[in-house]
């Protein structure tokens, strides 16, 4: 049985997204503080969503994050939902593709197979507080 840590470690980029360094910090997290528990944490009203639901171009670097966002953009819209729900929809898609790309990664796979490693999803309301649980 693995020993529970008491560790945090936390890893904050724009719009959740999923690269390397990410994939490279959620593994160190994991190997060296033994950290058992990934949340990944959507919010609502994600400016980063917002810019990929405008669908024009930025500077390279936003560019790179609006397009890892952009299928969970092209979901939302393709649902057809009403407009106002829309961002809502965008964020809870984004941070789904999200957990389905770290359970995907080679770097994780043995700690999520054995149990070591568990990885949920959530959203937090920013006028609320509320976080509402995407199991």
């Amino acid at each position: 049985m693995s020993k529970v840590s008491d560790a945090r470690f936390v890893i904050r980029v724009a719009g959740n997204i999923v690269n390397d360094d990410v994939i490279g910090s959620v593994q160190y997290a994991v190997d060296h503080f033994n950290v058992p528990l990934v949340l990944v944490l959507g919010h609502e009203n994600c400016g980063a969503v917002i810019e990929a639901l405008n669908r024009r171009k930025h500077p390279a670097y936003l560019q790179s994050i609006v397009n890892k966002i952009e299928p969970a953009a092209e979901k939302a819209i393709s649902a057809g939902l009403a407009e106002e729900d829309v961002i809502d929809r965008v964020v809870i898609e984004n941070v789904k593709l999200v957990e389905e790309e770290l359970h995907e990664h080679s770097a994780l796979n043995e700690k999520l197979a054995n149990g070591d490693l568990k990885i949920i999803v959530s959203e937090y309301h920013l006028a609320s507080g509320k976080v509402t649980w995407l199991i």
